[in-house]
């Protein structure tokens, strides 16, 4: 809505706005906007050894596992402080001193008998990643991802955009919507374009 509320159903893309006794605001939509925001950035991964009811023991830490294109660039910045999590507070910034260039820096609180196995960070989809250094030594990605240990302190890639990137963004996904809903509305109430 206008003013950020959602809709745990009744309201369909490109229908007639009709939200059928579902008011806003909704706690349970909140909620969920938050844990995928969360995830997108910081979550945890049991080890196999835990079993269904998941756990700490053998488990990873997962960083940036979704990335915005529109996050990444020159004098950009993603940052994450006082995360709790299963292995301790966590925190990290990915600053970006040029197009080619990011560097992670992780000051997470483990306490050894609480630190995941191991940390993996995710790859922007979008990026071509040319050469990684782990606390100054060579590092190699693989599946999109780099696994680094969990003392790991600082992270340097070199990376290029990828020629064919598509260009995503909240601003512009919000601009198609509207630009969408203004051509279905002038042809409601004119008629198909000529």
């Amino acid at each position: 809505s206008s003013t950020h509320a959602g809709f745990e159903f009744a309201i369909l893309p490109w229908g007639d706005r009709n939200f059928q006794d579902n008011l806003a605001p909704h706690g349970w939509f909140a909620a969920e906007y938050r844990t995928l925001l969360r995830t997108m950035l910081v979550r945890e991964e049991a080890g196999p050894e835990n079993g269904p009811e998941g756990g700490v023991a053998g488990g990873s830490l997962h960083l940036l596992s979704v990335v915005s294109p529109d996050w990444i660039g020159k004098g950009k910045e993603i940052a994450v402080s006082n995360a709790p999590t299963w292995f301790c507070k966590v925190a990290f910034r990915l600053t970006q001193p040029a197009e080619n260039e990011g560097v992670l820096t992780l000051t997470p609180e483990f306490d050894p008998a609480h630190a995941p196995k191991q940390i993996v960070i995710h790859l922007p989809w979008f990026m071509d990643v040319k050469s990684a250094t782990v606390d100054g030594k060579p590092a190699h990605p693989t599946g999109g991802s780099l696994v680094v240990a969990p003392n790991a302190k600082e992270i340097h890639l070199h990376w290029s955009l990828h020629p064919d990137a598509p260009h995503i963004s909240y601003d512009r996904a919000v601009n198609d919507y509207k630009a969408e809903y203004t051509r279905r509305y002038q042809e409601l109430m004119h008629g198909p374009a000529k």
